[in-house]
């Protein structure tokens, strides 16, 4: 598989187009949730002012305001999970890029035990079958392989645009990478 400088330049553009329109969603989505939140605190300030005054009783204020103040905390957490989420994307679609561009070089130097770390990250339902082992891809290192085959990159490009909750797995998945490619740097220099 041969990923070229100039196909990575080409997929890097197509998330960086990504990025941009993840990042007008994700501003939105976070004034909506600030707006939401502020008209429930408007709402529970009011309701404690009438009960104050005495416009409402106790037993409806405080079923309202535990309501809203309920609804406020869902709405908090809702903006703290907008607020962490994985905005550097680009940078790991980047690593995921280099490391497929080195994946036989790294590999062929690499331990048993890297070699079946890096197998248990890059595969899943792998079989034997008449003596012959069976390996599947997982995604997005299939769309790759794919892409690299039919010079097709737009459903790579596409794959990455959609899957928002995706980052969140490829960030975890760079970080084990960079962990034994970094074992395997560290152990080769001893």
């Amino acid at each position: 598989m041969h990923v070229s400088d100039e196909i990575q330049e080409m997929l890097l553009a197509g998330l960086r187009e990504s990025m941009r329109e993840k990042m007008e969603y994700h501003n939105t989505a976070v004034d909506q949730i600030e707006k939401q939140i502020h008209v429930l605190q408007h709402r529970i300030d009011q309701v404690y002012m009438d009960k104050l005054d005495g416009k409402i009783d106790e037993v409806f204020w405080s079923r309202q305001s535990k309501k809203w103040m309920y609804d406020k905390e869902e709405l908090a957490l809702k903006l703290l999970n907008h607020q962490q989420a994985d905005t550097s994307y680009l940078e790991n679609a980047n690593l995921i890029l280099e490391l497929a561009k080195k994946a036989s070089r790294l590999f062929k130097g690499a331990t048993h035990e890297q070699k079946r770390r890096l197998a248990v990250i890059l595969f899943s339902n792998s079989t034997l079958k008449d003596g012959n082992v069976d390996l599947q891809l997982r995604t997005p290192y299939d769309l790759i392989l794919e892409s690299s085959k039919s010079g097709n990159w737009r459903p790579l490009i596409d794959y990455f645009r959609t899957k928002d909750t995706y980052w969140e797995s490829i960030y975890e998945l760079c970080n084990k990478l960079t962990t034994v490619l970094n074992h395997h740097i560290i152990h080769r220099n001893q």
